[in-house]
């Protein structure tokens, strides 16, 4: 649970953590500040590693910035953290929506979502077999192409991005489960991402 006494702003930590290099300072900023960042940064729409990538974003931006922030005891300190988490996870969401990954990773979530607006109870008979054949076309597409993004980069790490993008896993359980670090999860993740798009890429997916 987060208390307002934990996440209470402390003018003198926000000038003490301008120094990177102070560790104590830096411990307890994180303690109070990263349960309200997590919470931020998590959305329905987003899958949990997701979340974990703008969460990880946004506090290397903190880091960045906060060197050179100067505290206005008028304005609330987490208001201002609040507003760069919602902005970086609407960036994150509007690449999303343009990134042509998203046609690859084709799950019953994804079809479903496809068919978002559409009565397929009420189109008639055409209808409901023109769809069907739209979300048959993707699969298969979508398939081939997964397919030759597997062989790639290996079923290990195919299997630890399908458990983070699909399976919607925690990075941390995922790392745990194939005896990794976090940061060699995270990277097979962010590889099998970038293959994927590439691959996609050079089948005609993302191009006009």
């Amino acid at each position: 649970m987060v208390t307002k006494e934990l996440t209470a702003t402390r003018p003198s930590l926000l000038f003490d953590v301008r120094d990177w290099q102070n560790a104590p300072a830096w411990l307890e900023f994180f303690r109070r500040y990263d349960p309200l960042v997590a919470s931020w940064c998590r959305t329905e729409m987003l899958h949990a590693a997701e979340a974990d990538e703008i969460r990880s974003n946004v506090w290397i931006e903190i880091a960045q910035r906060i060197r050179t922030f100067r505290y206005d005891p008028r304005r609330r300190f987490r208001g201002w953290l609040r507003e760069l988490c919602r902005s970086r996870t609407i960036d994150f969401l509007r690449k999303r929506q343009r990134d042509p990954l998203n046609l690859l990773l084709v799950d019953n979530r994804f079809l479903s979502d496809l068919s978002g607006g559409i009565d397929l109870t009420t189109n008639g008979k055409d209808d409901r077999d023109s769809t069907d054949s739209l979300f048959d076309d993707v699969r298969r597409e979508a398939d081939e192409i997964q397919q030759i993004a597997r062989k790639r980069i290996g079923d290990c790490t195919w299997n630890v991005f399908w458990q983070i993008a699909i399976a919607d896993r925690p990075i941390a359980e995922v790392a745990r489960d194939h005896q990794m670090t976090y940061a060699a999860a995270y990277a097979a993740y962010a590889r099998a991402k970038r293959v994927l798009r590439e691959t996609g890429e050079q089948h005609g997916i993302g191009h006009s």
